[in-house]
């Protein structure tokens, strides 16, 4: 009887550690305010940030979302779409044209990169 409750309980601790593993596999990267390069009003890198928010899934889907501001004297939204930007896997930068920077009239930037 005492090896029955033995072989139950070591078979109960494998599949709590597999599960837990499992689990672990299953998580995401974040990151937040590790600092952001932004695009300014002529579309060049020049603006950054401090605030912003990674994300990177097992799944193998990822985001950067950056908030900042830059100059902006044109007077009008200026839109920024398809250039190279860089999501953190958690442990290399991907790179990814899926991308959008909008800055609005008064010099309110927000960047976005994505890979699905």
């Amino acid at each position: 009887m005492n090896k029955n409750i033995f072989t139950g309980l070591a078979i109960s601790a494998v599949m709590a550690m597999a599960a837990s593993s499992s689990a672990m596999a299953l998580g995401a990267v974040v990151i937040d305010n590790d600092g952001c390069s932004m695009l300014d009003q002529t579309g060049n890198v020049g603006a950054s940030s401090t605030e912003n928010h990674r994300v990177f899934n097992s799944g193998g889907k990822g985001l950067t979302k950056c908030i900042g501001t830059t100059a902006n004297d044109s007077g009008k939204a200026i839109r920024f779409s398809g250039f190279s930007c860089s999501v953190w896997d958690g442990t290399q930068y991907l790179l990814t044209t899926r991308s959008m920077e909008v800055i609005d009239s008064e010099g309110n930037a927000t960047l976005t990169c994505q890979i699905k």
